[in-house]
């Protein structure tokens, strides 16, 4: 009954239970630890993961004595592979991980190799939670990583000011709002380190930015002076401008 995913969980293991089972899809109740971690991948279409929310939620499990991981994990199983690619739930099972307690958790895996599926079952998921559109293109994989860096690249700057709502206060941000304007850059995404080019113009107007706060004399954030961040003053609109203007003069 769960011989195809032994190799994937203990399944032998009084504490996995099976919840449900079709030719498709196996439900199963089971220990953290009785997941091989290293047969854990990110589905290639989802974010990447963001260890500032996976460490907010370690912290919250252990502040709170969470036992059951919230929610349901949903993994995908290639017919022909022994990995489980996770394409919702990642951020709660690596935060699980790194909590080190032996969580519970229920596990969805769909056995198929029709990826088109997965994007169905992920869309009907996340139905009421805005993904940025970039994650689900297929034809762009540089300009993927190439925003997945820039976002990156700016919450390492600033990790202080990365807020995991997608509606956050107004002088923080949220990385996947991130992700989706750089993605509207009017930008070659195939150009050599772009990415880094992309992210010193946003430092350049940073400083932009800093200034016209000053010369105005705008009342902000004592951890903006602190830190040195007031990009979120400039119009969404100009600082698009602005990069596509100097990409253009870059050979």
């Amino acid at each position: 009954m769960l011989s195809r995913i032994k190799k994937l969980v203990k399944a032998d293991k009084k504490e996995t239970i099976l919840i449900y089972e079709n030719p498709e899809l196996r439900v199963i109740k089971c220990s953290v630890t009785d997941i091989d971690k290293h047969n854990i991948v990110n589905w290639s279409k989802n974010r990447q993961p963001d260890n500032v929310r996976i460490t907010d939620l370690s912290k919250y499990y252990a502040e709170n004595s969470v036992r059951l991981i919230p929610g349901v994990i949903y993994a995908w199983q290639r017919s022909n592979t022994d990995k489980l690619e996770i394409y919702d739930g990642i951020h709660r099972l690596l935060a699980a991980y790194e909590y080190g307690e032996n969580m519970t958790c229920i596990l969805s895996i769909r056995i198929t190799n029709d990826e088109s599926e997965i994007i169905k079952d992920f869309t009907c998921i996340n139905k009421s939670v805005s993904v940025p559109s970039i994650y689900l293109e297929e034809t762009n994989v540089f300009k993927k990583i190439v925003c997945q860096n820039v976002a990156e690249m700016l919450c390492k700057q600033y990790p202080t000011f990365v807020s995991p709502s997608r509606k956050p206060y107004v002088y923080n941000f949220n990385r996947d709002n991130l992700i989706e304007f750089i993605s509207s850059l009017d930008v070659d995404f195939c150009k050599p380190r772009i990415d880094k080019y992309i992210f010193n113009e946003l430092m350049g107007l940073n400083l932009y930015a800093e200034r016209f706060v000053e010369r105005n004399s705008i009342t902000h954030p004592k951890k903006c002076a602190y830190y040195k961040f007031y990009l979120f003053y400039l119009d969404k609109t100009l600082i698009k401008s602005k990069i596509e203007e100097a990409l253009t003069r870059i050979g």
